[in-house]
């Protein structure tokens, strides 16, 4: 589900709506959708992958996609609720859309794994700081060694289509 799969960037229709479809009806919109490029060969941004992956982890984890990652992730971080929402973070310290410089309410989101995080730069950081502590906040780890060295790695260092682009944390 990287950005190297072939998805689409994103599937268009229903994506920004007032009341967007669930997520997972983007799983079965790409029956009708074709590959941009075969898996591995091209650097293509999907959100769409990321979207595929979280009806992958709410189907493993057989909860709802916001509540298995915020007991994955949110409360091993010690942030409190994980906001994932279709809707923006209304929080004070929330950010406001702007188009052409001027403030503008945003639609809601369908694409929740992908796009719909809302986090404050303070949570940011925490974040950051868990990565750079290889995989550690304070004495507690939170990610393995491993899987914190995978994203600190280029990720497309052997895509052919690429032209030698290093894409990725690393």
């Amino acid at each position: 589900m990287t950005h190297h799969g072939g998805l689409p960037a994103g599937i268009q229709r229903g994506a920004r709506t007032a009341a967007p479809t669930p997520f997972e009806t983007v799983v079965a919109a790409l029956a009708d959708e074709d590959p941009v490029a075969p898996p591995g060969t091209l650097f293509h941004p999907s959100d769409t992958g990321m979207t595929v992956l979280g009806a992958v982890v709410q189907a493993v984890a057989k909860r709802p996609f916001p509540v298995a990652v915020q007991d994955l992730v949110g409360e091993a971080l010690g942030q409190g609720p994980l906001r994932i929402d279709p809707d923006r973070d209304r929080s004070p310290l929330g950010a406001v859309g702007h188009r052409k410089g001027r403030p503008e309410e945003e639609a809601p989101i369908r694409d929740l794994p992908a796009t719909g995080w809302n986090a404050s730069v303070l949570e940011l950081a925490r974040l950051l700081s868990m990565m750079l502590s290889a995989g550690r906040v304070g004495d507690t780890p939170v990610l393995g060694a491993v899987p914190v060295s995978e994203m600190l790695r280029p990720q497309s260092d052997h895509a052919p289509l690429d032209l030698d682009m290093r894409v990725g944390l690393g």
